[in-house]
């Protein structure tokens, strides 16, 4: 288990941490907590694993995820909304550690990179 937090939980510090991501063995955080959390609004948000992840806009076809520089985000637009879903399935809500915007922001900002 990594021992760093996400930039929302970091403002908050570690006893007030937020995301189940953060503290993936605590059972009192569901998942819908840890969005909110991260700034979530939906429940459709709350299907997302990945601890970067901050938003997705559905008519401006993008996804917002926390940036590899302290308190900056990275927003991703798409050419369409069926790319954004795709992505938002395979990455956001599944294997979070493949995405190259994940790799990026955890290499960069948590891994000293």
């Amino acid at each position: 288990m990594k021992d760093w937090l996400c930039d929302s939980c970091q403002q908050r510090g570690k006893d007030d941490a937020v995301c189940e991501s953060c503290f993936p063995d605590d059972p009192i955080r569901s998942n819908y907590q840890s969005v909110i959390g991260r700034h979530g609004t939906s429940f459709e948000d709350a299907a997302v694993q990945c601890p970067f992840y901050r938003r997705i806009y559905k008519k401006q076809r993008m996804i917002v995820c926390e940036g590899p520089i302290e308190r900056t985000t990275t927003t991703t637009f798409y050419k369409s909304g069926e790319l954004m879903r795709d992505h938002a399935e395979a990455f956001c809500k599944g294997d979070y550690k493949s995405c190259r915007i994940f790799k990026i922001v955890n290499d960069e900002k948590y891994e000293g990179g």
